[in-house]
């Protein structure tokens, strides 16, 4: 009898440890700079490649302006970059951004590229090592971030 509450137990355990894990994300973002090393005042372009993963056919947003997609985590020598005076404009009172969205579709195991310019983001005008991560959210709890990439601007 004590055998069986005791597995009986170990069973709720494991279920509930189950039940709790986060939801698996339904793509990855994978980054990459144009150029690793640029000039100070320069453009700072990345590729950004999202693969479906999902198993299923998903509805992704894309919009003309790519400060709308993605949360963009950039760091000059360890410190948060400052927004560019472009990307305040962007955010209005509330602090969200103005959306245009178009939606496309994207079959499983597929991928999606897109080219961002961050430093139109982000002031990357200053020499330093700066290092740069995407972030998208899914819904109200995952969110998918990226690799982190490191630029050199000199």
């Amino acid at each position: 009898m004590k055998t069986t509450i005791a597995m009986l137990v170990m069973l709720a355990t494991v279920l509930t440890v189950e039940c709790q894990q986060k939801p698996k994300a339904p793509f990855t973002l994978v980054i990459r700079a144009e150029h690793t090393t640029v000039k100070a005042g320069e453009p700072v372009v990345i590729d950004v490649v999202k693969t479906n993963t999902s198993g299923h056919t998903m509805n992704v947003s894309q919009s003309n302006n790519p400060a709308e997609n993605y949360s963009m985590d950039v760091k000059r020598d360890g410190v948060e970059a400052e927004k560019t005076t472009d990307a305040k404009k962007m955010e209005n009172a509330n602090g969200h951004r103005a959306m245009s969205i178009l939606f496309d579709n994207l079959k499983a195991g597929k991928v999606m590229n897109e080219t961002v310019e961050v430093s139109a983001y982000r002031d990357m005008s200053e020499p330093g090592t700066y290092t740069v991560r995407l972030e998208q959210k899914v819904g109200s709890t995952v969110v998918v971030a990226s690799n982190t990439i490191t630029v050199i601007v000199e």
